[in-house]
């Protein structure tokens, strides 16, 4: 378990929780990617311009309702 707030220069992991507002910069160096969102307007505007944004770069996000 790697805890932090900037991405370290290498990492051998396969899961990455993001617990930010933005796009993590080498999300692309993982095979999974965790978000939680809630249903605050501000928290979900910003988590749906992520998911626009995972897409625009060739992934295919899924959301679970919990």
């Amino acid at each position: 378990v790697l805890i932090g707030t900037a991405s370290p220069a290498e990492v051998n992991a396969q899961v990455l929780i993001n617990c930010t507002e933005v796009l993590p910069e080498d999300f692309e160096h993982y095979e999974r990617i965790v978000e939680l969102v809630d249903s605050q307007t501000e928290v979900l505007a910003k988590s749906r311009e992520r998911f626009r944004q995972y897409r625009d770069r060739g992934f295919t996000p899924e959301t679970h309702k919990l």
